[in-house]
């Protein structure tokens, strides 16, 4: 029996190695979608940050954003992305609004851009934690983008997304979404994502039942290599936003929505099948 201890010992160190690796690639996993304050955040966030950059240039490269635009950057991380916007709209009166879900990543760029933020009026930062309600009024934003976020919304509620994106933009505003499919490839061999979260048909066939057109996915050249945006657009306004019995009533419904989703916040409570309805709306 005293001659099998060394291979028992082995056996022990080598499922601790396994059962290690796992722990560590989940802890990497979680970090990727919610990222928290620790070594392991900071490092991960800074590598995807610096991979981001050369995304978010390309996307802000494709709309049409002018001095005095209202964009809306959702899931800004460190902040490169709100950065660039910045950049775009520092000679106009334009503001750029960031939504981020990691109270983590919201005390990193709010440090960053603390001037922009608290004294030039130029940077709102909100945090959200479920993207099918967000705080805002409909056809506010001029341009909506995102890199790497989608492959973090669950399928089933990916059109009931798109649709609020779509509330929150103004007629003929433009959404795009950045990624490289190179370096997804590599998170996903590494066991960080799956193939049916980076697919992006996921993301492109939610867009025209949202109510958007002109989709399309393009493949740009970029110094970090070939990158993919996907685009589209809200439709021109009809006749029906000329009337304003229609655009009193669309306000106040907004308003009623509004005030039942901080409700609903403060107080906990679980909605009702009535509430629901109106948040949906």
């Amino acid at each position: 029996m005293r001659k099998n201890r060394p291979w028992h010992r082995a056996k022990n160190l080598i499922s601790m190695s396994k059962r290690f690796v796992e722990l560590a690639f989940s802890d990497l996993a979680n970090q990727l979608a919610f990222p928290v304050k620790s070594v392991t955040g900071s490092a991960l966030t800074r590598w995807q940050s610096k991979r981001s950059t050369p995304i978010v240039r390309g996307v802000l490269e494709k709309v049409d954003v002018k001095p005095d635009s209202r964009l809306l950057e959702i899931g800004y991380g460190r902040g490169n992305g709100i950065g660039e916007a910045l950049k775009r709209v520092s000679t106009g009166s334009g503001v750029v609004f960031g939504i981020e879900r990691s109270p983590y990543m919201e005390e990193v760029t709010r440090k960053r851009f603390i001037l922009e933020e608290r004294e030039q009026g130029k940077l709102v930062l909100d945090r959200c934690f479920d993207l099918r309600h967000l705080a805002y009024p409909s056809e506010f934003f001029d341009v909506v983008f995102h890199v790497d976020l989608f492959y973090f919304i669950k399928q089933e509620s990916m059109l009931d997304v798109c649709r609020e994106l779509h509330r929150v933009m103004k007629p003929e505003a433009v959404i795009a979404c950045g990624m490289q499919i190179s370096s997804l490839d590599k998170l996903e061999k590494w066991g960080l994502l799956t193939r049916s979260q980076t697919d992006p048909m996921r993301y492109l066939h939610n867009l025209e039942p949202a109510g958007f057109e002109q989709v399309k996915m393009e493949y740009l050249p970029s110094p970090a290599g070939e990158i993919q945006v996907i685009s589209a657009r809200k439709p021109a306004a009809d006749a029906s936003h000329s009337d304003p019995d229609q655009r009193m009533a669309e306000l106040e419904r907004d308003i009623k929505r509004e005030m039942l989703r901080q409700t609903l916040v403060q107080t906990g409570k679980t909605p009702t099948k009535e509430d629901l309805e109106l948040l949906k709306e």
